[in-house]
């Protein structure tokens, strides 16, 4: 005997235990749907991530520029 129902077994054996089969629709069963602050948490992290990336970029700049001129003070050379 096979573990699978067909989809008209799966509702003969829900009416047989009292529920209605297309109650679920009528309940607004639709998918799942992601809850609104996990979206907006997403969104400002990401927004933070940028940030972030920004100010990083900004110290490696900064960092090259010091290290250019600790070369230049070390071994002489143009302003």
């Amino acid at each position: 005997m096979s573990d699978k129902l067909t989809e008209q077994e799966a509702i003969d054996r829900l009416k047989s235990l009292g529920i209605d089969p297309g109650q679920w629709g009528e309940m607004g069963g639709h998918g799942p749907q992601t809850p609104q602050f996990a979206l907006r948490l997403a969104t400002n992290l990401k927004k933070v991530n940028e940030l972030l990336e920004g100010a990083v970029a900004q110290k490696q700049a900064e960092v090259r520029s010091l290290e250019e001129k600790l070369l230049r003070l070390r071994f002489g050379g143009g302003s």
